[in-house]
């Protein structure tokens, strides 16, 4: 596998549906299915990648459970999005993950981060 597929299909962890599918739960608050998502995944970790991804996703999780409105991911899930905004973060998000200096566990946790934004430019 590539290293831009295995960004893509998240190491077998999570593909993209998965990520939707949690990032739709935070959406509505349904944070007992997030949190169910989260606990069936983290019994799959197998590379410092793929835990990189489940640090992302629970801090987003946390920063909704602690009704964090200053938070980045309440922001973006909240606001109307800024589209311009959201396309030079997402370049930069992908600049940052293609550096060879970054370690598996910072490639992971700014994907999970790249692919909301994704969602968000998409949706």
């Amino acid at each position: 596998m590539t290293e831009e597929a295995r960004h893509t299909t998240y190491s077998g962890l999570m593909d993209d549906t998965d990520i939707g599918i949690f990032l739709s739960t935070l959406k509505k608050r349904d944070l007992k299915q997030a949190r169910a998502v989260l606990e069936e995944k983290l019994a799959k970790v197998n590379s410092e990648f793929e835990r990189g991804i489940l640090h992302a996703l629970e801090g987003m999780l946390a920063a909704i459970e602690g009704n964090q409105t200053f938070s980045a991911v309440w922001k973006l899930l909240e606001n109307k999005p800024d589209l311009e905004f959201l396309k030079r973060l997402e370049k930069d998000l992908e600049e940052h993950i293609s550096k060879p200096f970054i370690s598996e566990r910072e490639k992971g946790y700014f994907s999970a981060w790249l692919s909301l934004i994704r969602r968000i430019i998409s949706s």
